[in-house]
Formats: structure tokens, C-alpha cells, sequence
């Protein structure tokens, strides 16, 4: 029954995607890129887990909250010396506990629906590669990106852990600026 209402709730949610012509107008959570993330969670909540890369142009924060509907947690990118905390990034996952050939179903889906309804300038399927944090190459990411005309992009990735990691297998679906995606591309790792 959690399956079902999750594949409904996904769903409804990318039917209202297919609306939006600017991926500001996109929504997780009814949190949008540009969005100040203290308009929706306290400095200590995005404080919590934060993640810092290689350079500190930008950070990153995942949110846990009972209170979200369609997401198991949320990651949010920002720039560390920005006060409002402005969202450049926001992702939702959705755990996929000891059952990847779902996750990798569920994304099929949402690609094509995504495919169908958006007007996509360009596609990029990186098919599977390993995890860069994993030293081992045990954990894999299976990742697709669909690229607006400005250079901004969804991502709909699938995140195949390894044991060792100790992470949760999970969906994750992005909203990133091009300012973000070229971070992530040139600096970050």
C-alpha cells in the first residue's frame, strides 16, 4: 500500500511539473529554486547535516522532516556566506531499502514522463558510473539530465550504496541552476 500511495504522490506531483517553463516555477516540497530555505526550516535544521566540498563555493544540506509528504528528505545547495540561505539546488529522495531494480523502474518513468510533458533542450544519460565519496567504486549512481535552454537542469538519479557506505539505496530527483551544475562538474570534487 506505501508503494502505491508513493507512486501516486509522484505522480500527481510531476503532473504539475509539466506546467513550468522556468525551473524556478518547479517545486519539492513547495520548496523552489531561489527560494530562501529559512522560509521554510531553522538555521538549526539546515545546519544539522551539511555536506562541504572540495571548494566552499556552495555547501549542502539534507533535511529530514516527518512533515514532508512525497520525500523521505530533502537536499538543499546554497552558498555558505549567504545569510537568507537562497536555494540554487534542491533534490528529493526517496528510499529504495534492499530494492534498487525499483528505484531504477520508478526513474524510467519519470524520464519519460519528463521527456514527454517539458520542453527539453537537451538530454544526457550518464548511464552507471561509481560514486566519487566511495573509494572502493562499490557504490554506483545510475544518472540522467534533462537541460532547459538557460543551462539549468533536472537530474534523476538512482544511488546504489554499498554495504561498506552504510547509506540507504534511494531515487533522487533535482532542480540545479547552471551556476550549480558547473560547481558540480568543476569544483566540487
Amino acid at each position: 500500500m506505501k508503494v502505491l500511495l508513493l507512486i501516486l504522490l509522484l505522480t500527481i506531483n510531476l503532473q504539475s511539473w509539466s506546467k513550468a517553463d522556468d525551473i524556478s516555477e518547479f517545486e519539492i516540497e513547495g520548496i523552489s529554486i531561489g527560494d530562501s530555505a529559512l522560509d521554510f526550516f531553522s538555521h538549526k535544521q539546515i545546519s544539522k547535516y551539511v555536506y562541504d566540498f572540495k571548494s566552499d563555493e556552495f555547501k549542502s544540506s539534507d533535511i529530514h522532516s516527518s512533515n514532508f509528504k512525497t520525500y523521505d528528505a530533502i537536499q538543499i545547495n546554497y552558498k555558505p556566506n549567504d545569510k537568507n540561505y537562497t536555494i540554487y539546488g534542491i533534490s528529493g529522495m526517496i528510499a529504495y531499502q534492499n530494492n534498487i531494480a525499483e528505484c531504477y523502474k520508478k526513474q524510467k518513468e519519470i524520464i519519460m514522463d519528463m521527456k514527454r510533458d517539458l520542453k527539453i533542450m537537451r538530454i544526457r544519460d550518464d548511464g552507471t558510473y561509481a560514486h566519487p565519496d566511495d573509494n572502493t567504486g562499490n557504490s554506483k549512481i545510475t544518472a540522467t539530465y534533462l537541460f532547459f535552454e538557460n543551462g539549468d537542469y533536472v537530474q534523476i538519479k538512482c544511488f546504489n550504496w554499498s554495504e561498506e557506505m552504510g547509506y540507504m539505496d534511494h531515487l533522487r530527483i533535482g532542480l540545479m541552476t547552471k551556476e550549480l551544475g558547473d560547481f558540480y562538474t568543476n569544483k566540487a570534487y
